[in-house]
């Protein structure tokens, strides 16, 4: 498995270069990474949420990153969101228009107010977690139906860096 993310609302920043998950020190390295995000910073928590812009440059992240030839890797790029798109390119025309290498486009929400309607036949649209509380519950739900994780370790070390993320949020 490998895993990159960003974060995005009027602009979209990497955080976490695209890698290959093969040991402990890239999971404490990926937990790092979510415990130190920050909402507020850059222009990121401004009110806009440019979920088709984000899509167009995780996308360009995903494809960057190149496997060995006959790997059998899955390209996805999974969007979670606390609002509507309000910015930008229209999130179910990009996600459409993705193709090969990335396998498809999904989207959690968090909360009343996220719109994940815009996904396509591609992709897959989990829903709602209520709030940042159940996220966690939510994510680890998706990764278990989009992945088989081999080592439960793998998911915990995730979902501690995801609560380190939710409690900075709530912080904002």
């Amino acid at each position: 498995m490998a895993i990159g993310g960003g974060i995005f609302g009027a602009n979209f920043s990497q955080f976490f270069a695209t890698q290959e998950i093969t040991d402990a020190t890239i999971i404490g390295n990926l937990t790092r990474a979510l415990r130190a995000l920050d909402p507020g910073r850059g222009g990121i928590n401004t009110g806009a949420t440019a979920i088709g812009d984000a899509i167009t440059l995780s996308a360009n992240a995903r494809t960057a990153y190149e496997t060995a030839p006959g790997a059998d890797i899955k390209l996805l790029i999974d969007v979670t969101t606390d609002s509507a798109n309000n910015l930008g390119s229209d999130p179910a025309c990009v996600a459409d228009a993705v193709t090969p290498p990335i396998d498809s486009v999904n989207c959690l929400g968090i909360g009343g107010a996220a719109n994940c309607s815009w996904v396509g036949t591609s992709g897959t649209n989990f829903g709602n977690a209520a709030d940042f509380v159940a996220f966690q519950g939510a994510l680890e739900a998706k990764l278990k139906q989009e992945f088989d994780i081999p080592k439960p370790g793998t998911l915990a070390a995730l979902g501690l860096g995801l609560l380190g993320m939710v409690a900075s949020r709530r912080k904002q």
